[in-house]
C-alpha cells in the first residue's frame, strides 16, 4: 500500500510538470516585450523539477524508514520468542545502530520536509507570476490586436493621403510645366523685345551722331558765312570811305578851281554838272550798295533763321532721341 502511495506522489508532480510546461510552450510565442517574464517562468519551472526531484527523494526515504520499522518490530517478536542472551547483546547493538539510522532518516525528513515546503511556496509564487504573466499576455494581445487594427487603419489613410499627394503632386506638376512654358515664352518675348529696344537704340545713337555731325557741319557753314558776311561788310565800308574820301577831294578841288579859274566857270560848271552828275551816280550807288546791303541783312537774317529753325530742328530731333534713349535705357534695365 505504501508503494501504491509513492506511485501517487511520484506521478502527481509529472502531471504538474505538463501543465507547467503547456504556458512555457505557449509564451515562447508570446511578443518580446514579454522576454523578462518568461526567463521568470523558466527559473520557476526549473526550480519546478528540483522540487519534483526531492518530493521523490523524500518519498523514497519514507519507504526506507517504513521497511526499517517493519524489519525491527520482526526484530523485536523473534527477539521475545527465543529470549538468547547472547542475541539480546547483538540485538540491542543492532537496534541502537538501526535507532541512529532511523534518527538520521528522520532529520534527514525533517530537512527534506521543510525543503519541500520551501519549494512548494515557490511553486505557489510561480503559479501567481504564471497566473499574472497569462494576464499581462491577454491584455498585452488585446493590446497588440487595437494596435494592429489602428496600424492597419493609419496605414490606409497614409496611402490614401499618399495618393492625394501624388495626384496633388501631378497637379502641381502639369501646372508647373504650363507655367514653365509660359515664362519661356514670355522670356522669348521680352529677349526679342530687348533685341528690338537695343536695335532702336542703335538706331537712336546713329541718328544722334549724325545730327551731332550735320548740327557742327551747320555750325561750321554759319560761322563760315558770318565771317564772309562780316569781310563783305568791312570791304564795303572801305570802299565807302574810299568813295566818301574821293568825294570830299573832289568837292575841294572844285572849290580850288572855281577859284582860281574863274574864267573857266562855263567848264566849271559843266563840270559840276559832271559832278553833280556823279554825284547823282554815287548815290545810285549807294542807293544801289544800300539796297545791296539790305538785301545782303535780309539774306543774312535769312540764313539766321534758317540756320536757327534748323538748330531748333535738330535740337527738337536731339530731344527726342535723347528721350527714347533714356526710355529704351529705363526699359532694358527694368529688363534686367
Amino acid at each position: 500500500m505504501s508503494g501504491e502511495g509513492v506511485e501517487e506522489v511520484i506521478q502527481v508532480p509529472e502531471t504538474r510538470e505538463d501543465e507547467s510546461l503547456k504556458p512555457e510552450a505557449q509564451f515562447s510565442e508570446t511578443n518580446g516585450d514579454l522576454s523578462k517574464e518568461n526567463a521568470e517562468l523558466d527559473a520557476n519551472l526549473s526550480s519546478d523539477d528540483a522540487h519534483d526531484k526531492l518530493l521523490q527523494t523524500v518519498t523514497e526515504l519514507k519507504f526506507e524508514n517504513e521497511v526499517i520499522k517493519s524489519q525491527l518490530e520482526s526484530f523485536k517478536n523473534f527477539q521475545s520468542e527465543n529470549d538468547v542472551p547472547s542475541q539480546q547483546t547483538n540485538v540491542s547493538g543492532k537496534e541502537t545502530k538501526f535507532s541512529a539510522d532511523v534518527k538520521e532518516l528522520h532529520d534527514r525528513i525533517e530537512s527534506l520536509s521543510r525543503e519541500l515546503n520551501e519549494e512548494k511556496q515557490t511553486r505557489v509564487a510561480a503559479e501567481e507570476a504564471l497566473k499574472h504573466l497569462r494576464e499581462v499576455y491577454t491584455e498585452a494581445d488585446a493590446k497588440a490586436q487595437d494596435l494592429s487594427g489602428k496600424l492597419a487603419e493609419a496605414q490606409k489613410k497614409l496611402d490614401q493621403e499618399i495618393k492625394e499627394r501624388e495626384e496633388k503632386y501631378n497637379e502641381l506638376d502639369s501646372k508647373f510645366n504650363r507655367l514653365h512654358k509660359r515664362a519661356k515664352q514670355r522670356i522669348q518675348e521680352v529677349q526679342k523685345e530687348k533685341d528690338d529696344l537695343e536695335a532702336r537704340l542703335r538706331e537712336v545713337n546713329e541718328t544722334l551722331e549724325q545730327a551731332s555731325s550735320q548740327q557742327s557741319g551747320l555750325q561750321q557753314e554759319l560761322e563760315r558765312t558770318r565771317q564772309q558776311a562780316n569781310e563783305a561788310l568791312k570791304a564795303m565800308d572801305a570802299e565807302r570811305q574810299q568813295l566818301r574820301s574821293a568825294n570830299n577831294k573832289l568837292r575841294d578841288n572844285i572849290e580850288e578851281l572855281r577859284r582860281s579859274m574863274q574864267p573857266k566857270e562855263d567848264a566849271i560848271e559843266a563840270l559840276q554838272q559832271s559832278i553833280l552828275e556823279k554825284d547823282q551816280m554815287l548815290e545810285d550807288l549807294q542807293g544801289l550798295l544800300q539796297l545791296a546791303d539790305e538785301k545782303r541783312q535780309a539774306s543774312l537774317a535769312e540764313a539766321a533763321a534758317k540756320h536757327q529753325k534748323n538748330i531748333e530742328s535738330l535740337e527738337a530731333q536731339l530731344a527726342d532721341a535723347l528721350s527714347d534713349r533714356s526710355k529704351a535705357t529705363e526699359t532694358i534695365s527694368s529688363m534686367q
